[in-house]
């Protein structure tokens, strides 16, 4: 218990588990697999938590920074154009109808 934020850093945590248990209790009770988009729910539940606590701690640098940038750029880049399984059925479906 150093740290002053350290019921912050707690709760950040709980939120991180949370989204893991709750992916995976998704996943199971859905049938499905890990798509895009569970990736990026992921990526945002964990990620943000971990920088938060990062930086409370003082454990930032640039080198860290830049990753955790690129990292977030990366998963992040292509959300608009994504199109999923279901949009790409009823657009084919469309497109054989209408010929």
């Amino acid at each position: 218990m150093d740290s002053k934020f350290f019921y912050i850093e707690i709760g950040a945590i709980i939120v991180m588990a949370l989204a893991v248990i709750s992916i995976i209790v998704n996943r199971i009770m859905t049938e499905r697999g890990i798509g895009t988009r569970v990736l990026q729910f992921a990526s945002i539940t964990i990620g943000i938590p971990a920088v938060l606590i990062l930086a409370l701690e003082d454990k930032f640098s640039a080198g860290v920074s830049t990753l955790f940038a690129a990292l977030f750029g990366y998963l992040l880049a292509n959300v608009k154009n994504f199109d999923s399984l279901e949009k790409k059925k009823k657009r084919e479906s469309q497109n054989t109808t209408s010929k």
